[in-house]
């Protein structure tokens, strides 16, 4: 019935896609909170009335251009080639790819110029659930492992995030740890810690150094969980 509704609201103004876009983004249904409450959780659990948001993960491929942007180091360049980040080998009739990871700028684009191929599955993509580009599907799998957490803190290209993240943080705020981690939190998560993550945070750096915070920050549910 909605469909419907949406549907005929669109014939009415001139196929217009951006109107609907509109309609849809400017509703309250929209614009739902995810927090629960318990007299609607009682009566439909699921959500299949559209009374909250439900909370979602990130795709694979958002959550690698998010790494990217809070660390500093996203190429927004629209269009063109897109990049190649596996090696590829022909032999005898056969392509080979493999996955190839290194500090280069020209890697570092939005994720939807990634060149895909039947092979050479990267990491940090494929433990999220990136679609299999050898198989069909009507839908994508999302699934919670536990490599997902431990690729987000091992995975070198994790890893050199992490790196860059830091020394944004440092060239935007100096070496006061304090500031330090407020930063960081913004730049991560858009909000400043509360009093129980600044002190976990606090330990975190003092243990065991600014990479190792950021990387626990792109580990985070803020992090990787839409709201």
């Amino acid at each position: 019935r909605l469909l419907d509704w949406l549907a005929f609201d669109l014939v009415q103004h001139g196929w217009s896609l951006k109107h609907l876009h509109r309609r849809i983004l400017l509703s309250a249904t929209f614009g739902q909170s995810s927090r629960p409450r318990e007299t609607a959780l009682a009566i439909d659990n699921q959500s299949r009335l559209l009374w909250r948001f439900p909370p979602r993960r990130l795709e694979a491929e958002a959550l690698r251009d998010s790494i990217l942007a809070v660390a500093g180091q996203l190429d927004f360049t629209r269009g063109g080639p897109g990049f190649v980040d596996v090696s590829i080998t022909p032999n005898n009739g056969t392509t080979y790819y493999e996955p190839l990871d290194k500090d280069d700028p020209a890697l570092n684009r939005r994720t939807i110029y990634r060149f895909t191929p039947r092979g050479g599955r990267s990491a940090v993509l494929d433990t999220f659930d990136c679609p299999d580009p050898s198989t069909a599907a009507p839908r994508r799998n999302v699934t919670t492992t536990p490599l997902q957490a431990l690729s987000l803190l091992n995975n070198p290209f994790v890893l050199r995030m992490a790196a860059y993240f830091a020394t944004r943080i440092v060239n935007d705020v100096g070496d006061d740890i304090e500031r330090q981690i407020t930063r960081g939190w913004q730049l991560a998560v858009q909000h400043d810690p509360d009093p129980r993550q600044r002190r976990l945070s606090r330990e975190l750096l003092r243990n065991h150094g600014l990479p190792t915070l950021c990387r626990a920050l792109f580990n985070t549910n803020d992090f990787i969980i839409i709201e």
